[in-house]
Formats: C-alpha cells, sequence, structure tokens
C-alpha cells in the first residue's frame, strides 16, 4: 500500500526514541507484520534525520539509518488509525523509549524523558512554555506578542513587548509554513526561554500572505552564554527545513512538539548516559 494512497482519514502518531538496542531488522519484521493487519498506511519517520518510509518497506525502512538516540515517529493514517495506534503503542513501548502517543497522553512522563534522557539533553536550562489558542478574527500579531510578553515576566512585561515590537518592525518574524519565529536578546530575562502557541486557526501575521498558525518564540539573555547561542542556533535553523516546520505545525500533541523541539536543539551536542 503506498503511502499516497490514503490522503483522509484518522491520524495517529507516537513518538519514540531508540535504545541502545538499535532499530535490530526483527524489530522491523515485527513492526511490518502488526502493521499489515491493519487498513492505515503506517509511516516510520526518522524526526532526527528527516528520512521516512512506509513501514511495508522493510529495505526502505532500514535505509534511513535510524541510531541509538534518533528521535522517530510512527504516522498512522486510515479508517482504523485508532485502534493501529493501541497495538502499535504496546509494541513500541516494549521496544523502544516512548516519549507520546496520541493513544494515551502523559505529559508527566513526556517532561522526565525531555529532562533525563540523551536524546534531549542540553547543555543549559531551558524554560519552556505551551499554549493551544483559540482564536477568533480580530486577534492580531500584537495580541500574540503582547501575550508571550506576559507569560515570560509580569514584572517586565511592557518593556519585553516593546523589544518584540521593535524587533518586528525592523524584519517580519514570519518564517514560512505557518510559524512565526519571535526572538529577542534581553537583559530582563534570567534564562533561555522557549514559547510555543498553536493556534486552532490561523491568524495574519502582518502581511496578507503571511497566515501563523504556530509561534514559537525565542527569549534570550542579554548577554547570553555560548551554550545558549548554540542551543538557540539550532533551534532557528531547525526551522529553516520545510519539513521540521510541517513535523511542527501538523503536530497536534504537545509532548510532540515538545520532544521534537528540544531534540532539535540537542542534536550533535555531548549527552548524558540513559539509566
Amino acid at each position: 500500500m503506498s503511502e499516497t494512497l490514503i490522503t483522509m482519514g484518522i491520524e495517529r502518531r507516537i513518538t519514540f526514541v531508540i535504545g541502545q538496542g538499535g532499530f535490530a531488522s526483527w524489530k522491523l519484521n515485527r513492526l511490518k507484520t502488526l502493521s499489515g493487519f491493519f487498513r492505515s498506511v503506517v509511516i516510520l519517520q526518522n524526526i532526527t534525520t528527516g528520512e521516512k518510509a512506509n513501514t511495508e518497506h522493510v529495505l526502505k525502512v532500514i535505509s534511513l539509518g535510524i541510531q541509538q538516540n534518533a528521535l522517530c515517529q510512527l504516522r498512522i493514517e486510515g479508517s482504523d488509525a485508532e485502534l493501529a495506534c493501541m497495538v502499535l503503542t504496546d509494541f513500541v513501548a516494549d521496544q523502544f523509549d516512548i516519549v507520546n502517543t496520541a493513544h494515551k497522553r502523559n505529559p508527566t512522563h513526556c517532561d522526565l524523558m525531555i529532562e533525563q534522557h540523551p536524546a534531549f539533553h542540553l547543555p543549559c536550562h531551558v524554560e519552556y512554555v505551551f499554549e493551544s489558542i483559540s482564536v477568533n478574527a480580530e486577534v492580531s500579531k500584537e495580541d500574540m506578542l503582547s501575550k508571550l510578553s506576559r507569560i515570560v515576566s509580569v514584572t517586565h512585561q511592557e518593556t519585553i513587548n516593546d523589544a518584540l515590537l521593535k524587533r518586528e518592525a525592523v524584519s517580519s518574524t514570519y518564517i514560512g509554513h505557518r510559524i512565526a519565529l519571535p526572538h529577542i536578546m534581553i537583559k530582563e530575562i534570567n534564562l533561555p526561554t522557549l514559547v510555543v502557541f498553536k493556534l486552532n486557526k490561523a491568524i495574519n501575521w502582518g502581511q496578507s500572505a503571511h497566515e501563523v498558525s504556530l509561534i514559537i518564540a525565542l527569549f534570550i539573555p542579554a548577554p547570553p552564554t555560548i551554550e545558549v547561542v548554540k542551543v538557540c542556533t539550532k533551534t532557528t535553523r531547525s526551522l529553516l527545513n520545510s519539513n521540521n516546520c510541517h513535523l511542527l505545525t501538523s503536530s497536534t500533541q504537545p509532548e510532540a512538539i515538545k520532544a521534537i523541539l528540544f531534540h532539535f536543539m540537542a542534536r550533535d551536542m555531548p549527552s548524558l548516559t540513559w539509566d
């Protein structure tokens, strides 16, 4: 069954990290067998490298080169995706380090994984805030910037908001693919902070062609350490890739979005041992 055959239907995702045993061939064959019981298409995505393949094609899956500590995702789409997700979640949980599944959310487990697993290890602490926001036609970019400022610091809200507005006046932080990346460096921030707003529908980001449904805001303390600079640079560079952007905008689970972003920030960095 081709990945392109099913364009509509239920979609479910399972996000996980490859452990010390890797993705052995027998695991691939087991995954293929289990996926074959369902009418849904099951796609395995290697988020670390951006490669993906239909689980029906074992050789193509092998070519993904999935290594230990790679962040992966099963995307299941079709009429029986809910049932397939339940079964495949059990398989993934037995063989790998599961981060999140649409079958059963566990934010506490996800936070613990991101805090301790080497696939997400950062050289500095990054504060993280996520909000799902319902918007109406009257909501503007300025409204979102004001809300960002209030979340980051009630005490310095006005100063931070002014800095965000000045940054937008220099050039729009719309980066395409319905994503905006507001970012400032300011002394009123003590810790690097990443704030994500997922909107229920797109809003205008200053120009009619700039429709935004995902806001990823970076607040950097001034002056920043070299570790903070590296982490923030990895974040912005990852969003230059259209596949990465699509992965984030199409994700509905907050835990998956957090895992993807922290993995982007952690790639190619020395990591801790996962006990």
